[in-house]
Formats: structure tokens, C-alpha cells, sequence
């Protein structure tokens, strides 16, 4: 029996659910009989129902050989880091907290064109990062390209010497976001360097009034 867990066997899982794949439960055996169950049948010439699938992993032998290829996938996949949340605020919004597959695999099919076929049956999940950031990455040049051209376009009509530059004719939240940080840091660097000023302060008073004396 053919058991792998890849971005169709996942999606099947979300759709029979209606739950996300990060949302799964491994303590819960309904879930995990259920991801089972979406893995046998995304990858099996076989069709069944799911409560014929129950009825065949009661088979002691059946059993055995799918839990013995799921806790090895399972074994492979924790060897990689997974962080899904950071990489799809391109066009699926991080506001929404959780994050279905489902979506992430139309996207880099549809609007990313990488071949459907490889998206569902052989992209491992802990890929995902690397071609969502590459994906964020290229269409964050592309609206940056195009804040360029229009802030060029509308330059003989604006005051240029508060415009100055495309940041200033539209902020992206990424460019906001680095801004702020480096603001934080700015006064972070500031706070740590108090010590010295007020250090310093103290000496000077202390030298005045020496020489007053």
C-alpha cells in the first residue's frame, strides 16, 4: 500500500474535516485515522468509504504496515522546520490565523504557475516555505516596479521636494514594518547608551563645581 503524505493527500484532509492540516490533533485518533484515511486514498487506485477504511485497518497486518510508513514520514518530516504563517502574507492574509493548504497549493499553482502535478503529488510539505518566500519575494519586485513607473508618471505634477522619492508617494506594509523596526532599534541603541550620558553629566556637574569652589 502506497502511503505519502503529500499536498493532495493534506488537501483531501481539509476538505473531509474542515479543519486545517496545522490544526490537526496527534494526541486524537479520529484525526490521525482520518489524515490515514486521506493519505490511502489520494494514493491508492483502491476508493473507499471511510468507514470501510476502518474496517480495514482492523486487519492486524494492514495495520501494522500503515502505521509503520506513517510514523516514518512523520519521523523524515520533523527533521525540517515548517513555518507556514510567515511566508503567506502576499496574497493570503496573515489577519486570518489559520492557514489552509488548500489555499497555499491554488496559489502557487494558479497565480505562481509551478506545475500542478508537482504541487500535489510531489512537493513535500516542508518545501512550501521555500517557494512561497521565492513567490512573495517576485511579486513584491513587481509592485515595487509599479509604485516606480506611476510615481514617475505623476512626477511633473507633484511637489518633489516632499515627495522625493516612490517610499514617500506609497509605503508598503513590509517597508513600514522595516521602518518601525529600525526605529525600535534606534531607541533601544539610545537607551543602552543613557547610562554613559547621564554618567557623563554627573562629571561634568562634579567639575563645575570643583572649580566654583
Amino acid at each position: 500500500m502506497n502511503i505519502k503524505l503529500n499536498i493532495k493527500s493534506i488537501i483531501k484532509f481539509e476538505q473531509f474535516c474542515n479543519k486545517s492540516f496545522n490544526e490537526i490533533d496527534y494526541t486524537d485518533t479520529d484525526d490521525l485515522m482520518k489524515l490515514l484515511y486521506c493519505i490511502v486514498l489520494s494514493n491508492n487506485d483502491e476508493k473507499f468509504n471511510y468507514n470501510e477504511f476502518l474496517e480495514l485497518v482492523n486487519s492486524k497486518k494492514i495495520s501494522k504496515e500503515i502505521r509503520d510508513k506513517f510514523n516514518k514520514i512523520m519521523e523524515l518530516i520533523g527533521y525540517f522546520s515548517i513555518d507556514l504563517k510567515n511566508e503567506v502574507d502576499t496574497e493570503i492574509s496573515t489577519e486570518k490565523e489559520t492557514i489552509y493548504i488548500k489555499d497555499i497549493a491554488s496559489l502557487l499553482i494558479v497565480n505562481a504557475g509551478i506545475n500542478p502535478e508537482y504541487v500535489m503529488n510531489e512537493m513535500d510539505i516542508n518545501d512550501i516555505s521555500i517557494f512561497m518566500n521565492a513567490y512573495n519575494n517576485k511579486v513584491k519586485e513587481q509592485m515595487e516596479s509599479s509604485r516606480l513607473w506611476c510615481y514617475l508618471s505623476i512626477l511633473p505634477h507633484i511637489d518633489s521636494s516632499k515627495i522625493n522619492n516612490p517610499t514617500k508617494f506609497y509605503s508598503f506594509p513590509w517597508e513600514l514594518e522595516k521602518l518601525v523596526n529600525t526605529e525600535k532599534e534606534d531607541l533601544n541603541n539610545m537607551a543602552n547608551e543613557l547610562p554613559e550620558i547621564f554618567k557623563a553629566s554627573v562629571e561634568l556637574i562634579e567639575k563645575i563645581n570643583k572649580q566654583k569652589l
